[in-house]
């Protein structure tokens, strides 16, 4: 049973426990949900996650951390900076504790060994062994303390969460790693790895295409046929973005982006300054139009449009591109939606402030149960961390070397972390399905009457376009009469409570395996 989902520790709220507080009730999601929509709060679920979850934390860091040559995935919803900053205090934090248990461990054996041997009188004995205890109970009680009452409700409840507040990495190299990660958050370039270009969006929700006659001119009135005007790639692509910025949505940022394949990027200056440093997370304008006009088999240009809602727990994002080719013009558009996250990465939620003496006795109870325990296990727990911190640094050190040695290394991005927390089956609250439907339904519409515009304005006919169009808007409106969770359009579009699109149960963040 996952342990943010099932555990809160003593000297927490019972009702923190069992789950039945309001925080499951749709008024009070709605209520959260209304007061601002920006990325804090999905920062705020998985920042708890990193203290209550010593896996997940050990997985943000190794996949932002240890990671340095590799690209970053798009992070719509979520400061990942401040998600790392608090999984590498947690790690930081558990290590220490682990060091003075072992050494409480080591040294009270010592002294117990030297009083068993020159005085070996049971009472000093005892006395001894008491003394280990007591200072091995100071430690666990301590970090108990300051991970669930100093961290979690004092600085990660709903109303108490500030992004700004996270610890600073005591190491200059991580200081440094996570000052270039604030700088490629948002970039015109994603470098993807594997067959998924749009990694960091979430999944397809719906993908459609048009192949249409420019050679035709249209027919005017008296029956006289137009010369049909000349365009490019990116005159479409401008068409684009200027009607979809019409719709006037709050939040809604359009924009090209370049995606390239992460084994083209190596030797090519425009994309990378060193081999051992990675892609660029900003390219210029002039190779973005070299894209758009002459797409090449590593990289395609795309206008964007992303609407990010519910204050980081909604991305849906279109992705559209249009390519000449002689006397046709073929456009395509995807759809991918990044839903909330599951149930498990929400434990914070269940928690609230207790009185003092509630927590203090909470702890003092955790700290006898788990007292011997955690001091007997502390030198492996110790081992275990030091073994897998040499095998991230050495991972990186042979990615180094393979590198300067003539590998074609794949920079691409994998997954995001706010894309790994993310599963469309949690979805409980009724409005968040329904905004997801209007977003596709409205950028979808938008594109289409864009596209039959810019066609009119360059004396272009129609009638190939419209047919198509026609049947792709039946599609969307009368499958499952457009009912949420139902197939929107005939290309395996789906939303809302029941979708169906692919996206399975995610796993649990305390399973570490599935973090790497």
């Amino acid at each position: 049973m996952n342990v943010i989902q099932s555990f809160v520790p003593p000297g927490l709220p019972p009702e923190s426990a069992n789950g039945h507080g309001n925080q499951d009730d749709d008024g009070d999601v709605l209520n959260h949900y209304a007061k601002h929509d920006n990325d804090r709060e999905t920062t705020r679920y998985l920042s708890a996650a990193t203290q209550m979850d010593l896996a997940y934390a050990r997985w943000v860091v190794h996949r932002l951390v240890y990671e340095p040559y590799r690209a970053l995935a798009p992070t719509g919803g979520a400061d990942v900076v401040t998600v790392a900053r608090w999984a590498l205090d947690s790690l930081r934090r558990h290590a220490k504790r682990n060091v003075w248990l072992a050494s409480i461990l080591f040294s009270g054996a010592a002294l117990n060994w030297l009083v068993w041997a020159f005085v070996s009188q049971h009472i000093w004995i005892t006395a001894s062994i008491m003394i280990t205890l007591a200072a091995a109970f100071a430690v666990v009680a301590r970090e108990h303390w300051v991970r669930w009452h100093a961290v979690l409700v004092a600085q990660m409840l709903r109303d108490r969460f500030d992004p700004s507040r996270a610890p600073t990495p005591a190491h200059p190299a991580t200081r440094q790693r996570l000052e270039e990660i604030a700088k490629r958050r948002d970039g015109n370039a994603v470098v993807f790895s594997g067959n998924e270009a749009f990694v960091g969006s979430g999944e397809r929700l719906a993908r459609e295409q048009v192949v249409i006659d420019v050679s035709r001119g249209k027919k005017e009135r008296d029956g006289t046929i137009r010369k049909p005007t000349p365009f490019t790639n990116g005159d479409l692509h401008k068409a684009f973005k200027r009607t979809i910025r019409d719709l006037g949505l709050k939040d809604l940022i359009v924009a090209d982006r370049v995606f390239v394949n992460g084994r083209h990027v190596q030797a090519n200056e425009e994309l990378q300054r060193d081999s051992l440093e990675p892609p660029r997370s900003m390219v210029s304008d002039d190779l973005i139009a070299r894209v758009t006009e002459h797409p090449a088999p590593d990289a395609r240009t795309y206008v964007c449009a992303e609407i990010r809602r519910w204050q980081g727990q909604l991305t849906v994002t279109l992705f559209v591109r249009a390519v000449r080719a002689g006397k046709s013009l073929y456009v395509e558009w995807s759809f991918y939606v990044l839903p909330p996250l599951t149930d498990d990465y929400k434990g914070i939620d269940r928690l609230y402030a207790p009185g003092i003496l509630r927590a203090a006795w909470g702890t003092a109870r955790w700290g006898v149960r788990r007292v011997i325990p955690d001091l007997l296990a502390s030198p492996f727990g110790l081992t275990r961390d030091l073994w897998r911190r040499m095998k991230w640094e050495a991972s990186r050190t042979r990615q180094a070397y393979q590198i300067k040695h003539g590998r074609v290394f794949n920079y691409g991005a994998l997954r995001s972390i706010r894309e790994e927390a993310a599963n469309g089956r949690s979805q409980r609250h009724y409005f968040l399905g329904r905004d997801e439907l209007m977003y596709v339904l409205l950028l979808q519409e938008s594109l289409i009457r864009g596209i039959r515009a810019f066609l009119k304005e360059h004396n272009i006919a129609l009638a190939g376009f419209e047919g198509q169009v026609t049947t792709i808007i039946n599609a969307s409106y009368s499958n499952h009469s457009m009912h949420v969770g139902g197939n929107i359009s005939g290309s395996n579009i789906s939303v809302g409570n029941e979708a169906s699109s692919g996206w399975g149960t995610k796993p649990s963040p305390n399973q570490e395996g599935n973090h790497g």
